[in-house]
């Protein structure tokens, strides 16, 4: 037979010449205290558990998009000017990242074009070689270096 112990509590209540006591066994109370504190870790864990997942959810929401347009800013600094800029309709701050990132593609779009304008204008405003001097006819006489023309 095993032994259990108990607690018990008693008071005389002397008005009425009257002995209240009351006991309990301490081997139930400790297995309902045990449970009590096992359900309060279960919950505890369960919450940290959804907290975890939550803050994963929101980190990969972040980090991913910035991830992307990190990507494409290396692209723009290597004057990459045909990628697409990924997540500019967003409202937040890697929309603003997204924006800003566009807007110097666009500059360096338009770097491009002017010097691609500047080089062809050279090409036009370069003095072209003159052409060689054709074989004179027979009987006709050589131009005068001065432009007149002798008759």
């Amino acid at each position: 037979m095993a032994t259990s112990r108990r607690g018990s509590y008693a008071k005389a209540f002397e008005p009425w010449q009257m002995v209240l006591a009351t006991g309990v066994y301490t081997d139930d109370l400790q297995a309902q205290i045990r449970g009590m504190v096992l359900d309060a870790l279960a919950i505890g864990a369960l919450a940290l558990i959804i907290a975890l997942a939550a803050a994963y959810v929101v980190i990969r929401g972040i980090t991913k998009p910035l991830t992307a347009v990190h990507g494409t800013l290396q692209a723009v600094a290597d004057e990459n000017v045909t990628i697409a800029i990924p997540h500019t309709d967003m409202s937040n701050e890697v929309g603003m990242m997204a924006k800003a990132t566009q807007a110097l593609q666009e500059k360096i779009r338009e770097r491009h074009a002017m010097a691609a304008r500047q080089e062809s204008q050279r090409q036009e405003n370069r003095p072209r070689a003159p052409a060689e001097p054709r074989p004179a006819a027979a009987g006709s006489r050589p131009a005068d270096p001065r432009g007149f023309h002798h008759r």
